[in-house]
């Protein structure tokens, strides 16, 4: 068994994420180990570990954009790379530093850079946005299957004012965990909300645990998903290969996870081969279009063209573009023989001219594990541009950063105890991302 694994199950000592983040030293019979020592019957362990950082959240000056504040709430467009809670390695810096700051110093930190805005639909800046529906037509989502185990959705009934989990908080208490009711990935942007008071942070908290709390994602994703529209129903665990990452896995082990999803635009790109034989083509026929010569002296293309149909002549431009690194197979190649540069003759590889797609889809989860948009989208074969752990880099855009934004939040406010629908406008690097599409592929409208 491992020692990491030995200390924190069989023992129940700290979990290994802990092991870590306090720095923990093994040591097996006198000698210090990795934690992932494989023990046995009668080693004699002994372990060190620095004492866990202060649970106490320091407020800091972090800039941050309002999209909505009241008494019992801010909702705030967070932007990319940065982490909503601290945790190991990221005490510092975060959005609950930030929030705290701004609960402490109120209006006043405006004057440290923070930006607010008023509540309202964000801006229209494209055209595909323009055509995303609200969270509330539910008529754009698929209805569950009748026989699927799946966990029905609550209604949409009115809630109490304020619910609790326990013993009512006192009204003016200090929220739990700096306020934080939800989380998103450190690359993920979007709209995320946030409790000012311990009774508002039950209000909202109780939402997102009954499912009440509506999301939608807008992702740009590689390739294209089999229909427009659909749902991914599916149970995830951590991966047996690498614990940092989580994976579909068969029904019943792990959390059961369910995601709706609607296809916006396709782009087309077509392949770097066709650019190049369309590039080929058109410098051939600029420099086959004949041109003027003075009465009586010869024309010296044609004088080319007819010494270049002589035996044993050739022109400069026929010559073979390059050899094989191997070098030539044995004795020489003649012009009919199958060769890498004649493949022109007998026309691409499918693998040349396979336009590359990449989809922009709306994503609905009706769950909210781990990493579950990412894990989803990969597994139905499409995995989101720039993800650094469950896709590869691509070849079109090997600098994209994860195409994944939180577009809008529909939830309940203590304050009324009313829907309302919060937007985040797409991001710089989404919105230049797009742009890159538009440029270099064929854009295609998804039916609807």
């Amino acid at each position: 068994m491992r020692a990491d694994k030995y200390l924190s199950e069989t023992l129940a000592l700290m979990s290994r994420s802990q092991l870590k983040a306090r720095g923990a030293c093994l040591f097996c019979n006198g000698k210090e180990v990795k934690l992932s020592h494989k023990i046995k019957n009668g080693d004699h362990l002994r372990l060190e570990w620095t004492e866990a950082p202060s649970e106490e959240i320091t407020p800091e000056p972090v800039p941050l954009t309002i999209l909505y504040r009241d008494a019992d709430a801010f909702v705030i467009d967070k932007p990319q790379g940065m982490v909503t809670h601290p945790a190991a390695g990221n005490w510092s810096g975060t959005l609950a530093n930030g929030v705290l700051w701004l609960s402490l110093h109120g209006e006043d930190a405006r004057a440290t850079g923070l930006q607010t805005e008023n509540e309202a639909e964000a801006k229209n800046e494209l055209e595909l946005n323009r055509e995303s529906r609200a969270i509330s037509e539910s008529k754009s989502e698929p209805d569950p299957e009748p026989n699927s185990t799946s966990k029905r959705e609550p209604e949409n009934e009115p809630i109490p004012f304020y619910t609790s989990f326990g013993t009512l908080p006192l009204l003016n208490e200090p929220p739990p965990r700096a306020g934080i009711v939800h989380r998103l990935d450190k690359d993920t942007s979007g709209v995320i909300i946030v409790a000012r008071t311990a009774r508002a942070h039950e209000f909202l908290c109780r939402q997102f645990h009954d499912r009440e709390a509506r999301k939608e994602y807008l992702a740009i994703v590689r390739g294209a998903p089999p229909t427009t529209e659909g749902r991914i129903d599916t149970w995830l665990a951590r991966s047996p290969r690498d614990r940092k990452k989580f994976a579909v896995s068969p029904s019943g082990r792990g959390k059961h996870a369910l995601t709706l999803y609607k296809v916006r635009a396709i782009w087309e790109i077509p392949a770097r081969a066709e650019y190049a034989a369309h590039t080929e083509s058109a410098s051939s026929a600029e420099s086959a279009v004949p041109t003027a010569t003075p009465p009586g002296r010869p024309n010296t293309a044609s004088r080319a063209a007819a010494a270049s149909t002589r035996p044993g002549t050739a022109r400069a431009s026929e010559a073979p573009q390059s050899l094989s690194r191997r070098g030539p197979s044995k004795g020489s190649a003649s012009h009919d023989s199958p060769s890498k540069d004649s493949s022109s003759k007998r026309g691409p590889s499918k693998k040349a001219t396979s336009p590359q797609r990449y989809t922009l889809v709306a994503l609905y989860p009706r769950t909210g594990r781990t990493h579950q948009l990412r894990v989803h989208m990969a597994h139905l074969g499409c995995p989101i541009l720039g993800d650094p752990i469950y896709s590869k880099k691509d070849t079109l855009f090997p600098d994209a950063t994860l195409m994944l934004h939180a577009r809008r939040l529909k939830i309940r406010l203590p304050a009324d105890n009313e829907f309302h629908i919060f937007a985040a406008p797409l991001p710089e690097h989404f919105k230049h991302m797009i742009a890159m599409l538009d440029a270099q592929g064929i854009r295609r409208r998804a039916s609807t």
